[in-house]
């Protein structure tokens, strides 16, 4: 899906959406963004919206953005880019700042999920399971055959390569289904001059949006502002520079 602003475009931001959503129902996350001139390009994980859907269980989260990357720049894209990910899109969006050097900056709200047994833990309850043996099959599962277990212990390797580059952090301190342990673990790992930390007191789960409307909008379309002009400015200049060459 590629979203463009009505006037001047002034960068481009890949969004990656939560769990049971798709590239549609993040709309209103990231229309403060296409307002302030940012084209957005967004798509749907496996087993959501429009994309393929199949019984697997495994993670493919940093799979499906690959792909949806691959895709932009077929298109004839050029970055920089920055990139915004929602509960479980928080993962790849992360990631991709590790794995991509057009990717520039990130904001994550409400993830990623690093401490995964604890969250199946929260699925289970939730879901009324009380039997010993199922819980161990669905940990077994989810855990180790699924690979969210390692998935988890990816984000941490990774982000020593992110150090230094501008993330912003948004959090619900009371968010129940991902706490706000899991990003405060990230963060205190890239933690720099160019990270950014917002809790949000009484916030629950994808609820920071509602909660502080203005604030959000205005925080999330400031950093990208700071962070992805420059460097769009940047890139234009060294293509004039080469092609002069």
């Amino acid at each position: 899906m590629e979203i463009t602003p009505s006037g001047k475009q002034i960068g481009t931001i890949l969004a990656c959406h939560y769990l049971g959503g798709s590239k549609e129902m993040i709309f209103p996350f990231i229309e403060p963004l296409l307002q302030k001139g940012f084209r957005i390009l967004s798509f749907d994980f496996h087993n959501h919206g429009e994309s393929k859907h199949n019984p697997i269980v495994a993670m493919t989260l940093e799979k499906d953005f690959e792909l949806f990357y691959d895709a932009v720049k077929s298109m004839g894209i050029k970055g920089p880019f920055g990139v915004i990910g929602f509960s479980m899109g928080a993962t790849p969006a992360l990631l991709s700042l590790a794995n991509h050097k057009d990717i520039k900056a990130a904001v994550v709200d409400s993830g990623p999920l690093i401490f995964v047994k604890n969250y199946f833990t929260y699925v289970l309850k939730d879901r009324g399971v009380k039997n010993p043996v199922c819980k161990i099959f669905f940990y077994i599962i989810y855990l180790k055959f699924a690979g969210f277990n390692q998935m988890a212990d990816k984000v941490i390797r990774s982000m020593y390569k992110v150090k230094g580059k501008p993330v912003m952090f948004i959090h619900g301190e009371k968010d129940n289904i991902i706490p706000i342990e899991n990003s405060r673990v990230v963060y205190d790992i890239i933690k720099s001059e160019l990270t950014e930390w917002w809790s949000i007191p009484g916030s629950r789960h994808l609820t920071n949006y509602f909660l502080q409307k203005k604030e959000y909008c205005e925080k999330i379309t400031d950093f990208f502002i700071k962070n992805l002009k420059e460097e769009a400015i940047n890139y234009e200049a060294s293509c004039v520079d080469l092609s002069q060459r």
